[in-house]
């Protein structure tokens, strides 16, 4: 009930707590003021239900609003300013439509808000939910790319914290993940780095993740520093530029090849990115700290 609906209706009790309190009789409310009383707390009531209503009324067309082009843009505007929170606070109201764009969205605005968090059991949680709504999204439409993205992201950071043979296992799943998101939007950069991502990390696996994966899989997961750049350069060649990590990636991958000038070349260009969000910050000091063991 409104506040103002619970003043008006405390006045009308007022006079006889007041009585009990003091010690003194209540006095019997006249009968002929009985159904003028009776009418007041009714109209009372009645002016509630209209607010409730009302206010029902308000909740449904907020929940029906982001469907609308402005909602979605308003969250990914929010997003390329790094206001993540304010993103998310948008979104989450919806989560519940079962609409597989603002599910994969909230997954990565769960990834987004644990990057800064130093310890993992600050981070999981975010993970765990990220990783749930972008499960579902997929449920929802098999063919969204961005859901598959985010669950290659959001599918590893699960396995992470059920330790590294089950990181291990859900390897295949995981390209499987990021091989359909290029298929289905082969423009987009991000899911090209991806993909070389996965290749760069299996060909620098230690020997005991290899050993655990070769217990775990009659053919454990392979790839080659070779194939990560091919990646790597698809990335830049859908989207020049766009990415840090891809740049310090590119001067990674020709470290291990053995082209140091390509690979300054790389690093330093990732070193001048310009600086917008968290993970910029951090790929920029990795490529200062490697050109200054090239040098």
């Amino acid at each position: 009930m409104t506040s103002w609906g619970l003043r008006k209706l405390a006045s009308f009790a007022r006079p006889a707590t007041n009585a009990l309190a003091k010690g003194t009789k209540v006095k019997k409310t006249p009968l002929f003021l009985v159904p003028y009383l009776y009418v007041k707390v009714s109209r009372v009531i009645k002016s509630f239900s209209y607010i409730t209503l009302a206010a029902y009324g308000l909740t449904l067309k907020a929940r029906a609003e982001w469907n609308s082009d402005d909602t979605l843009k308003e969250a990914d505007s929010l997003y390329e300013d790094c206001k993540y929170k304010e993103a998310y606070d948008l979104l989450k109201q919806f989560k519940d439509n079962d609409e597989s764009e603002v599910l994969w969205r909230l997954g990565r605005l769960c990834y987004e808000l644990a990057r800064p968090l130093k310890l993992d059991s600050e981070k999981k949680p975010l993970h765990l939910e990220g990783y749930n709504y972008v499960n579902k999204a997929l449920e929802l439409d098999e063919k969204n790319f961005a859901a598959h993205k985010w669950m290659f992201i959001l599918l590893d950071l699960k396995a992470y914290y059920e330790g590294t043979k089950a990181r291990i296992e859900k390897a295949y799943q995981t390209k499987k993940h990021i091989q359909r998101a290029c298929e289905l939007n082969p423009g987009d950069g991000t899911s090209w780095h991806l993909l070389g991502f996965w290749c760069y990390a299996v060909s620098d696996m230690p020997w005991y993740q290899r050993k655990i994966a070769s217990a775990l899989f009659a053919t454990p997961p392979s790839s080659t520093f070779e194939e990560a750049l091919s990646y790597f350069l698809e990335a830049e060649k859908a989207q020049p530029n766009f990415y840090s990590t891809n740049l310090l990636m590119l001067g990674k991958t020709y470290l291990k090849l053995g082209d140091k000038q390509k690979a300054m070349d790389f690093l330093e260009r990732s070193r001048d990115y310009a600086v917008k969000t968290y993970e910029d910050a951090t790929t920029r000091e990795e490529a200062i700290k490697l050109l200054g063991g090239l040098k």
